[in-house]
């Protein structure tokens, strides 16, 4: 059992890494090294889940502040270490479920909705796109796709293999996607994505 030392480590490294981000979102770069430092005292291996937690979040934040990106891209690389894996995936769905009322609310009455999604993919986890969309009772939904992904992803991700796939996944949901609706933006920042590509407009009234 974690003592309570671990727990009081655990809760300090968390309020740091938000100032951490907020820092990094001001572009105070000094600031951020400060916040991160203390997260390193803070939280070593030995204090449990949520301390290793918060290092990996940190250093993602160290390589967001820095642009700093892998030279190749492997399964390994753009995963959690287990068992941190298990425990983002299943804080995923926690999250999930919170935004599922607002996307309820904005799909009332649509027969299609648009998502545009910035996670880093992999293949059998993506199911979770879909579970976050309503249920339907009668009308199939039909669903457009917008992945935007870090330029260094380019030539790894297997097109195909990902339609088939979420095709296959929205079919028992009753949500249609053809290959035509799931594209896929290259870009290290939105500003570097072009408006034309991105395309934010709804096709139509019924389109959420």
């Amino acid at each position: 059992m974690a003592s309570s030392s671990s727990f009081s480590s655990a809760d300090a490294a968390l309020e740091l890494l938000v100032s951490c981000a907020h820092a990094i979102e001001d572009g105070n770069l000094k600031t951020a090294d400060s916040f991160l430092h203390q997260i390193w005292n803070l939280a070593p291996e030995e204090h449990g889940l949520i301390s290793k937690l918060v290092r990996y979040f940190a250093e993602a934040l160290v390589r967001r502040a820095y642009g700093l990106h892998p030279s190749y891209y492997t399964y390994s690389n753009l995963q959690i270490p287990h068992p941190l894996y298990y425990y983002y995936y299943y804080s995923r769905f926690d999250i999930n479920e919170r935004v599922g009322e607002a996307i309820e609310s904005a799909a009332v009455g649509k027969k299609g909705f648009h998502l545009i999604d910035f996670h880093i993919p992999h293949l059998y986890g993506r199911g979770y796109l879909f579970k976050t969309l309503p249920n339907r009772s009668s009308d199939p939904l039909s669903v457009r796709i917008t992945f935007v992904l870090p330029t260094f992803l380019k030539n790894t991700v297997d097109f195909q293999e990902e339609t088939e796939y979420l095709t296959e996944v929205g079919k028992p949901l009753k949500i249609e996607l053809k290959r035509e609706d799931l594209r896929i933006i290259y870009a290290n920042s939105l500003g570097e994505v072009d408006e034309s590509s991105l395309d934010l407009r709804r096709t139509n009234d019924d389109e959420a």
